[in-house]
């Protein structure tokens, strides 16, 4: 198994896949952090729970990934099964299509201007992989959000 990816097999691959999502996070309760003096920020809205916390968008970008993902396996894992208007416990569409908006936004507002060539051996294209890419530096945002933590807790996706 992948370190990150399922290999649609069973609940318990799924459970520690989770596990090791949880990891790449920052020690915060999801994406909220909390902002002194909200008001001297001209572009903040509301924040989303009183204290003032906000939502930092590369871990909601991460969760809504990792939210697919988990989808994905267990629609190849249990396939359809005719009965359409029978969802199994957990799966929510509405919150598919959200996490399916919030990457779209991300690709573009991010822009990775990275040009990748060479074509992968499996199919007619690249895979993306083995290109330099410009990122932010990772542990500087978790030192910030650490920093700034509404409390304790870590989560990929509420259970």
């Amino acid at each position: 198994m992948d370190l990150y990816i399922s290999n649609y097999t069973s609940d318990d691959d799924m459970a520690i896949l989770r596990r090791r999502w949880i990891e790449l996070l920052p020690l915060v309760v999801g994406d909220i952090v909390h902002v002194e003096n909200p008001e001297g920020y001209s572009y903040l809205l509301d924040p989303i729970i009183p204290g003032p916390g906000y939502v930092v968008t590369w871990y909601h970008q991460l969760h809504c990934l990792f939210f697919l993902m988990s989808e994905y396996d267990r629609l190849l894992r249990h396939g359809p099964n005719g009965k359409e208007r029978s969802i199994p416990a957990g799966s929510s569409s509405i919150h598919t299509r959200h996490c399916f908006e919030i990457l779209r936004h991300s690709i573009l507002c991010h822009l990775d201007m990275t040009l990748e060539g060479g074509s992968a051996p499996f199919f007619n294209g690249t895979t993306g992989f083995g290109h330099a890419h410009v990122c932010q530096n990772r542990q500087e945002a978790i030192d910030w959000m650490e920093k700034n933590r509404a409390n304790d807790n870590r989560m990929i996706i509420r259970a």
